[in-house]
């Protein structure tokens, strides 16, 4: 039997991503693996608010300490490698 293209769609995905993950990871090589959320903002050049609006509403994850939040380095990767939460603007 032969593959599908819902199956090559799928394979070409999955490779994709694993590239953009290493990339993201060589570019974020020198960031700690746990992160603040004031560091995620500073990483992402938005404010802090809006970092913890992404953490509080789901679409960051994170871990709370205490009484601190944390971020992995993975979990900023995820969030970067889904298009979802962000729009790129046409230059």
């Amino acid at each position: 039997m032969h593959p599908s293209i819902n199956d090559f769609c799928s394979y070409r995905r999955r490779k994709e991503n694993a590239l953009s993950e290493r990339l993201y990871l060589s570019i974020l090589k020198d960031e700690p693996e746990v992160l603040t959320v004031i560091e995620v903002a500073k990483i992402l050049r938005i404010g802090k608010n809006k970092a913890y609006d992404l953490v509080n509403g789901g679409r960051l994850s994170s871990i709370k300490v205490g009484g601190k939040t944390i971020v992995p380095k993975m979990c900023l990767v995820t969030f970067l490698l889904d298009t979802n939460n962000y729009q790129l603007n046409p230059v």
